[in-house]
């Protein structure tokens, strides 16, 4: 991650920090400066710095390609987080399915195996696509590059929902969602006038449209 965010050419819009000490679990709170939550990036084989970032989460995303090789390698790194709700009780885990190739009948297998082992698997996919590529080497997402037309935009979009839902970043209460963290009342959308945004990326079926609305009934309460 802090490679990607060097290869920005302009500042980036939250903060990347690079930490691979084992003493992760000490030093988050001092890390992350009291923000409302932190993204922390983990090399899945490295114990050493994967356990001590299990140990402080509330939820853990493992990403697999659907394939048995990746279902085999991913067995370690699903073993490893299940013995640290034993000591984080909080801790969720779920499985996010990344550069699925088309719905293959090995995808459908491995999915199947997934399924088996009780862990939540989100059911939005991400695909195979040289836009990922493309914007990872200028530093930026598919959501800052593409429109909300475009289908790795819209993936994107749709499994950020699920797994903000999952999550507990976003709870519903009496039919209107909220983040959590209301400090973070960002500046340059109380004066935008949302509506037009929330109508385009609904009517491209991109279900990044409730984030939005999330964001400006949080500014507006």
């Amino acid at each position: 991650s802090t490679d990607w965010a060097a290869a920005r050419a302009d500042a980036c819009p939250f903060a990347v920090v690079g930490y691979d000490r084992p003493t992760l679990h000490k030093d988050i709170e001092r890390i992350i400066e009291r923000k409302a939550f932190a993204i922390i990036d983990s090399p899945p084989r490295v114990t050493e710095i994967a356990r001590p970032a299990l140990l402080v989460s509330d939820a853990v995303i493992i990403p697999i390609q659907p394939s048995p090789l990746d279902l085999w390698a991913t067995s370690d790194t699903l073993k490893l987080a299940e013995e640290a709700k034993g000591f984080n009780q909080k801790l969720k885990i779920g499985i996010a399915i990344n550069r699925e190739i088309g719905n293959t009948e090995i995808s459908k297998a491995v999915k199947k195996e997934l399924h088996k082992t009780g862990i939540k698997v989100f059911q939005n996919h991400i695909k195979q696509r040289v836009a990922f590529a493309e914007v990872m080497a200028e530093g930026k997402t598919v959501m800052e590059m593409k429109d909300p037309h475009d289908k790795a935009n819209a993936e994107f979009g749709q499994l950020l929902v699920e797994i903000l839902l999952w999550a507990g970043v976003v709870k519903s209460h009496q039919g209107r969602s909220y983040p959590r963290a209301r400090k973070l009342r960002e500046r340059f959308l109380q004066s935008a006038d949302l509506d037009p945004i929330i109508k385009e990326y609904k009517d491209a079926g991109n279900d990044q449209w409730q984030l939005i609305l999330w964001m400006k009934r949080w500014l507006n309460d």
